[in-house]
């Protein structure tokens, strides 16, 4: 369950830098056949059940270990008191 929370906000967090970046989409220039590949790259990135996982998993998984819980609640925009 704490992977998927993980997974969730890693998603979550690409969706706002797009629209943010303001290079494919924006908030009033959306793109759902863009947001719908970045969703599936980002999920297969995190995907757990392939066999060699990127070295950009690795990565992100080595830093969600050093990563304070609450700085995902403050990353996402959730009250960091939210998390268990």
């Amino acid at each position: 369950a704490e992977y998927a929370e993980f997974s969730e906000r890693i998603q979550q967090y690409m969706f706002k830098a797009l629209r943010e970046a303001k290079v494919h989409v924006s908030w009033i220039n959306p793109d759902r056949d863009y947001d719908a590949a970045v969703r599936h790259f980002v999920a297969a990135i995190l995907d757990r059940s392939r066999p060699n996982p990127s070295r950009l998993h690795k990565t992100m998984l080595s830093a969600r270990r050093t990563v304070p819980r609450s700085h995902y609640a403050l990353a996402s925009g959730h009250q960091a008191a939210s998390l268990p």
